[in-house]
């Protein structure tokens, strides 16, 4: 037995494997935005030979092996358990009003099976209702990171099983028998001798300040309702299919009619002069115009009138002149070179190691769901209310009561669903454009930005570039370092709380950046799930344009530093003369990992041989507690990349995707199943073609046309997805991880049938531009459609 140190200076035993020496790590030191790992050790420097041959180096672990951001969630949510609710109708429904947002990732329908099983109840009899903006909820009220079922899991079972003991009690005493001779099932309470009583009929009268039973005197056992773990359908799957679902601009607020804003050709910019106001207010259906703040210092011209049509008109009849922004013209190459000038410098390596290293490029990616921003508000004198989709409600009823210098319960944001999210309704700068346009007509509006806006002006995943470097000496790979430098990550929305928003916030000549909280962030969501022994992670940020307009977008950094991470570990597969399904599962530090490769690999009959032009590629990644590999298999033979395709060229095809995630409890296996193909599709579009392309201070892209997400012709022909219970006691996250899973087998499966090295993405960025004519950026919007197809 060795002594070794964990990630926080403390040692415990560790085996030796395999012909390993003694390996002893010395210090874990984190300072700023660099974290340090020194090791020493002696490795077998015998030749490596097949996968039988590899010998791994135990690593030492990360932050986010000990606590993750699911942690944080979950330890934010239990702080405020007390002040959660739950009720029992006469009728026998359970209404819970749930602390987060639903955005199409269908945590509704998890929340509801989990309460359903609890209470034995049946599945149909559960209502969820969104929170709306509570302060008192603080940080628990934050929807992101995949966090939702894992950090509800534990409250909810909780406060279920007291719903539950307490009409268990009411039973009781209407029966005059002890509670502990009485069952629940599907609704109902059954007594020794015959009895039934339905939930709701126990619920009136039922004595509120009275518990039985003692919940915390001992744990609550395993899900015993048959609900958790089956596949039902989603909550809100009729009103979807019907058209009933309602969002922001489907609710009926008396008198709040169509808003649209026209916006400045570069990013920041800001309302010089309009030279032509009289004419706007006399257009048909205007009501109202007026100079608003907008988004990221910028300022806009708000405009109300009858129908969004004739805002769009009264949009392209503007004549501003326009103050160029703090951004100024900046274009792509001037982004990226800024992300450069922060990379951090890779230390010597140690004398005898062989170098395998890869810097990587990432572009600015667009976070624009099929919804965009929209959000009814009504600002009078003394009163705000707001209908608007939120994943941080509470910020913006900070904002808000700030600005507006109104008490906090004056304020009220009412939580409605979101048609996709991806990190967007993060920040609330729909919510504050909607108020700030309302206090200015003294008027209710209905506020949306059109897709143009969206793409332009909304929020971006940030470029980076990841430097990763590895050592090996014979059959061990020594060292492991990744240094990513990506641009400023805008976390003024905040983890939920005052403090973290605050110590970020934006102001001119006071911003000093992001250091600290990202660094916190960067650590909780990235992992490295191989024994590569020593292993360094590290973020810094470009703070240049610290006014640029991001977000998280399907997670922040751990997307990219995942894809940079398996692109070199193709490259050490290849130095190690073994593919990369044996190397990554003689690396993998997991036994989950290494199953959830096993399953892949079986169904997709890895190592087939493929026809000239096609070829396999496996990734893998780690992160929200859950395992997941993914298998694809890419077609670039010249039928597949010849063929004709609407308003663009086809390329080579991803055919098949196979993904298995070795997880926790799963709430509901076809909602993970369907995240995981949610994440591989933005994956796919990544690796590929999705990015922004910035010129003269704005990206030329203006629409889904010549936006390039995953088009028709690049998704996959086959997909499975395999759920593993790994036997964990609680939900893992599912959503991220499938976006770095089948972002990085994507990358690789375009670097096999290219035969080159990938080193920029998406691969086609170069491509792009020149397969779609652009919307010009004055004015801001496009002119409406106007012709219909033929009959």
């Amino acid at each position: 037995m060795t002594q070794t140190a964990d990630a926080f200076g403390t040692t415990g035993p560790e085996e030796t494997a395999n012909g390993l020496s003694r390996r002893r790590f010395v210090g874990y030191v984190m300072a700023g935005t660099t974290l340090t790992v020194a090791g020493q050790y002696v490795v077998d420097s015998r030749p490596a030979t097949a996968a039988g041959g590899a010998t791994p180096i135990l690593s030492n672990d990360l932050p986010s092996d000990h606590y993750d951001f699911m942690d944080l969630m979950r330890d934010q949510t239990r702080a405020v358990t007390p002040l959660l609710t739950l009720e029992v109708s006469e009728d026998g429904r359970v209404r819970f009003d749930m602390p987060r947002c639903e955005v199409g990732q269908g945590v509704e329908t998890g929340v509801a099976q989990i309460i359903a099983d609890q209470m034995e109840i049946p599945y149909e009899q559960v209502d969820i209702t969104q929170s709306k903006a509570r302060a008192d909820l603080f940080a628990a009220q934050l929807t992101g990171g995949s966090s939702s079922l894992y950090s509800l899991w534990e409250p909810l079972r909780e406060l279920s099983e007291l719903a539950r003991q307490r009409l268990v009690g009411a039973a009781a005493q209407k029966w005059n028998v002890s509670p502990d001779v009485l069952r629940t099932k599907d609704g109902f309470v059954f007594g020794p001798d015959g009895q039934r009583a339905p939930y709701g009929s126990l619920a009136i009268g039922s004595p509120q300040n009275e518990l039985v039973g003692a919940l915390l005197d001992a744990a609550i056992g395993p899900p015993k309702g048959g609900v958790i773990g089956k596949s039902v359908p989603r909550k809100d799957i009729k009103a979807i299919v019907t058209g009933a679902k309602k969002f922001a601009m489907d609710l009926d607020i008396p008198n709040a009619l169509p808003t649209m804003l026209a916006r400045p050709p570069t990013f920041n910019g800001r309302v010089g002069k309009i030279n032509n106001l009289e004419q706007i207010k006399g257009m048909p259906g205007v009501t109202d115009v007026a100079v608003i703040e907008s988004t990221h210092r910028s300022s806009a011209v708000a405009i109300r009138a009858k129908t969004f049509g004739q805002c769009v008109d009264a949009i392209r009849a503007l004549k501003v002149d326009w103050e160029v922004g703090d951004t100024g013209k900046v274009n792509s190459e001037g982004l990226m070179a800024e992300v450069q000038k922060v990379r951090l410098p890779m230390e010597p390596a140690l004398p005898g190691s062989e170098v395998i290293e890869g810097e990587y490029t990432f572009q600015f990616r667009s976070n624009s769901p099929l919804e965009t921003n929209s959000a009814v508000a009504d600002v009078t004198d003394d009163k705000c209310e707001v209908w608007a989709a939120s994943k941080i409600p509470g910020t913006p009823l900070g904002m808000l009561s700030e600005e507006l210098g109104l008490p906090l319960d004056k304020v009220v944001i009412n939580v409605v669903y979101a048609g996709g999210s991806f990190g967007r309704k993060l920040h609330g700068d729909h919510i504050l454009e909607a108020a700030r346009a309302s206090k200015a007509f003294g008027k209710p509006v209905r506020l949306m930005w059109h897709r143009t806006d969206d793409i332009r002006h909304g929020r971006q995943h940030p470029g980076a570039i990841s430097h990763v470097r590895a050592t090996k000496v014979g059959n061990s790979v020594t060292s492991f370092t990744q240094w990513h430098a990506s641009g400023a990550c805008d976390f003024t929305h905040s983890l939920g709380d005052v403090i973290s928003g605050r110590a970020v916030k934006k102001e001119p000549g006071r911003y000093a950046g992001n250091t600290g909280v990202t660094d916190y962030f960067y650590q909780v969501v990235t992992s490295v799930p191989y024994n590569f022994g020593p292993t360094k992670t590290a973020l810094t940020e470009a703070f240049q344009y610290d006014y640029l307009p991001t977000s998280a977008v399907r997670n922040v950094y751990s997307p990219d530093v995942a894809v940079a991470r398996e692109l070199l570990v193709e490259d050490l597969a290849e130095s190690f003369g073994m593919d990369g399904y044996e190397f990554r599962r003689a690396f993998a530090k997991s036994e989950h990992m290494k199953a959830a490769l096993d399953a892949v690999a079986e169904r997709g009959n890895w190592g087939r041989k493929m026809p000239a032009g096609m070829a396999q590629a496996i990734a893998i990644h780690s992160e929200y507690k859950c395992n997941l590999a993914c298998l694809m298999e890419i077609d670039n033979r010249p039928e597949t990349t010849r063929r004709r395709t609407r308003r663009g060229w086809p390329g080579p095809r991803i055919t098949k995707a196979i993904f298995a995630g070795a997880m926790g409890v799963p709430v509901n296996p076809d909602q993970c199943k369907a995240q995981f193909m949610g994440g591989m599709i933005d994956g796919i579009a990544a690796a590929f073609t999705e990015a922004l392309h910035w010129e003269e201070g704005l990206p030329i892209e203006g629409g889904w046309d010549d936006y390039m997400f995953t088009r028709q012709w690049m998704s996959p022909l086959e997909f499975e997805a395999i759920v593993i219970d790994d036997g964990s006691l609680v939900p893992s996250g599912t959503g991220e991880t499938g976006n770095g899973a089948g972002y990085a087998a994507a990358a690789i499966a375009l670097q096999k049938v290219l035969g080159r090295k990938i080193t920029e993405l998406p691969v086609y960025f170069r491509d792009t531009p020149s397969q779609f004519t652009h919307i010009p950026k004055s004015p801001s919007v496009p002119q409406s459609p106007t012709r219909v197809l033929p009959s």
